[in-house]
């Protein structure tokens, strides 16, 4: 009596999703990017290619902030499950009738002061973080974030967080004006081995590169650049 154990002879057929770099953006907007401890503030969450996807499943992750309510949107109750003991929400849509580019809102209370793009963080914690076009090809979800001062925004490069990474990390960037972008990691070499291309809005985003998507563990340096501006910072990938 023979049991087998996986593909031991090669004759199970594997299906891979295809995947695509361009991101499906969601954008969060609030009257300010500046959060006071204790004051209550809504945050509306929408997407300007929803038409363009089947779908999109994402973690949502609370830092140091309270959930004080949800307005639902083009995303239902439904669409969305609860952490409170972890700070955490998921949700997972995918819907034909759009009504409004609006897919929920978020009534948040502070703990600290704090800045905007320190209180919310998209990751694949407990749901993997990506959208489906409508070919079937498999998307990166990227964070923007919309305030009242977007004109005093200046172009700049943060630090990947976290950093050293296991799993992912989230390289994170700001642009004072909108356009077209590139975002380039090579390794210590100077051989690329990551490249992200799109056109992006001015204002705060974060694009999340996952451990798999990079060779091995090591060093890596990653680049924006935006028009006439380029930066350049050191990200460790760990085992």
């Amino acid at each position: 009596i023979a049991v087998k154990i996986g593909d031991l002879n090669g004759s199970a057929a594997a299906y891979v999703q295809p995947r695509t770099n361009k991101v499906f953006g969601i954008t969060a907007k609030a009257e300010t990017r500046l959060l006071k401890a204790g004051y209550d503030y809504r945050i509306d969450f929408d997407a300007a290619d929803l038409a363009k996807v089947q779908g999109y499943q994402f973690s949502l992750e609370l830092n140091e902030v309270e959930l004080v309510d949800m307005d639902y949107g083009v995303a239902q109750a439904e669409h969305f499950a609860i952490f409170p003991q972890e700070d955490l929400i998921t949700t997972s849509w995918n819907n034909i009738e759009l009504d409004d580019q609006r897919l929920f809102s978020l009534i948040i209370r502070p703990e600290n002061d704090m800045a905007l793009e320190d209180a919310l963080q998209i990751s694949s914690r407990k749901t993997d973080a990506e959208a489906y076009n409508l070919q079937g090809q498999v998307m990166p979800i990227g964070l923007s974030l919309e305030t009242g001062g977007q004109a005093e925004l200046v172009n700049q490069l943060y630090q990947n967080r976290p950093n050293p990474f296991l799993g992912e990390t989230l390289v994170r960037f700001q642009l004072g004006q909108g356009g077209q972008i590139s975002l380039k990691v090579r390794d210590v070499r100077g051989r690329l081995v990551k490249a992200i291309n799109g056109e992006f809005a001015p204002g705060y985003h974060e694009v999340r590169i996952k451990n798999n998507e990079l060779p091995s563990a090591g060093i890596y340096y990653y680049t924006l650049e935006a028009g006439e501006f380029t930066a350049t910072k050191k990200m460790i990938l760990i085992e």
